[in-house]
């Protein structure tokens, strides 16, 4: 595999994990940089979404321990 086919697919996983065409200066980026870029991207949402979690469990010890269950699913669709 070659230096530009790399790029392409590590620029394919970036439009798939942003859900939308990257900016096109990134397209000038090295491979390896990219793939910091994807990494980095992928561990912010990984923080993101466990201080979400968080967040979401500390505000629903508000709610009666035996309906929290409930009100869970009511609010995130059966999360």
């Amino acid at each position: 595999m070659n230096a530009s086919t790399a790029s392409q697919e590590t620029l394919a996983a970036l439009r798939a994990e942003l859900g939308a065409e990257p900016p096109e200066g990134l397209s000038a980026l090295s491979d390896d940089a990219l793939r910091h870029l994807l990494d980095s991207i992928r561990a912010q949402k990984a923080q993101q979404r466990a201080a979400l979690d968080s967040a979401i469990t500390q505000g629903l010890t508000v709610v009666p321990t035996l309906l929290r269950g409930a009100v869970r699913k009511i609010l995130f669709k059966g999360g």
